[in-house]
């Protein structure tokens, strides 16, 4: 069989695996609009205004990696390694939970995030699994704040159609997320926010706002994810920023998801 016979099975075998996860019938749902499934079961925890996370334009120098030489060729998987790494937001770039935040440790590799913190509430599979051909996760946290987290996980896709599909998948779950997150043990009260169209240098990204309960020792806290994704054609970031406490409130379009998306879409764009 041919390079280009295989690409094109290879292709056709990913999107049929994105359809069948999505529960879609051939039709792409599209992006998300800006209300929310009927998933609101309680009022959001009272809120205090916060300061945001640093808003201010990145550092986008290009990462540095290692090139093959022309004696050593490169293999589609080899290269969607390398751009997905390259897609890495360095630590000190990735902002936080207010003006002050800082990040002090991380922790990267192949795959999905790893431990509750940094983990998706919403996703029901990994992006490997809905047509990308590999994954690479950075999980962020701070050593004075256990319960707090970020991730930023980047997947590679053999074409910009299957990636096309795949952030469709990627919307239908954040939008169903309170039926997903509702039948899990221990959870009575989950909240899911309208979706958060967020402008970036490779087009919109969306996240939306989860919170669910009740937090252990503590019933007037909750917990918080701040998930959404950013396309670049052939590549898709997810971001999650996870917390616990008794409020979550930013200005529009400056909460952390926000200002992380864009910062993400930097890095997606500057490993082209």
């Amino acid at each position: 069989m041919s390079r280009h016979n295989r690409a094109a099975t290879f292709a056709g075998l990913a999107l049929a695996a994105v359809l069948a996860l999505s529960g879609c019938d051939g039709q792409s749902t599209g992006t998300p609009g800006g209300s929310t499934d009927g998933t609101t079961t309680s009022n959001p925890p009272a809120s205090t205004p916060q300061t945001t996370g640093d808003s201010t334009a990145p550092d986008v120098t290009t990462p540095t990696t290692s090139t093959p030489t022309s004696s050593s060729p490169t293999t589609h998987d080899d290269s969607s390694t390398v751009r997905a790494r390259q897609s890495k937001v360095p630590m000190r770039r990735l902002p936080g939970f207010n003006e002050q935040w800082t990040w002090d440790r991380t922790s990267s590799g192949s795959g999905q995030p790893t431990g509750t913190q940094g983990s998706s509430r919403c996703q029901r599979a990994s992006m490997t699994a809905i047509g990308g051909v590999v994954e690479y996760t950075t999980t962020y946290t701070r050593s004075d704040a256990p319960d707090d987290a970020a991730a930023v996980t980047t997947a590679v896709f053999p074409d910009e159609q299957t990636a096309t599909m795949a952030a469709s998948v990627l919307a239908k779950w954040l939008t169903t997320c309170r039926s997903q997150l509702g039948q899990q043990p221990g959870v009575d009260r989950v909240y899911v926010g309208a979706d958060s169209t967020v402008e970036t240098v490779v087009g919109p990204g969306h996240q939306r706002l989860i919170s669910y309960g009740p937090v252990e020792g503590d019933p007037d806290a909750a917990y918080f994810n701040g998930e959404g994704y950013v396309r670049d054609g052939d590549v898709i970031s997810y971001v999650v920023f996870h917390s616990v406490g008794q409020d979550y409130d930013y200005p529009v379009g400056q909460e952390p998801a926000d200002l992380a998306l864009r910062v993400a879409a930097t890095y997606l764009k500057r490993s082209r």
